[in-house]
């Protein structure tokens, strides 16, 4: 489980990893998203997948992200990543 925080914003995260040590999913049983009658928290998940070094770093080239709806999950976003920038710290 990790937790980050902006400011007075915390987000909480379990993270599920591979033998490897890659990152394979990220859950948290409690997400808000808009729904049919308004906006409620409701589990949600990622899924990680096709690591690909790049950089001397270990990136996935694939991800899907979905919501647990009526106790089944539901893909909202599936993509290839193609990209991707490290921004310096602030």
């Amino acid at each position: 489980m990790a937790t980050l925080t902006d400011h007075r914003t915390s987000v909480s995260l379990e993270f599920r990893f591979a033998d490897s040590g890659e990152v394979t999913g990220i859950y948290t049983s409690g997400r808000w998203g808009k729904f049919p009658g308004g906006y409620r928290q409701v589990p949600w998940e990622g899924h990680f997948h096709h690591y690909q070094q790049r950089d001397g770093l270990f990136v996935p080239s694939e991800a899907d992200v979905g919501w647990y709806l009526d106790d089944d999950w539901r893909t909202v976003w599936r993509g290839t990543i193609t990209s991707y920038q490290i921004r310096p710290p602030c």
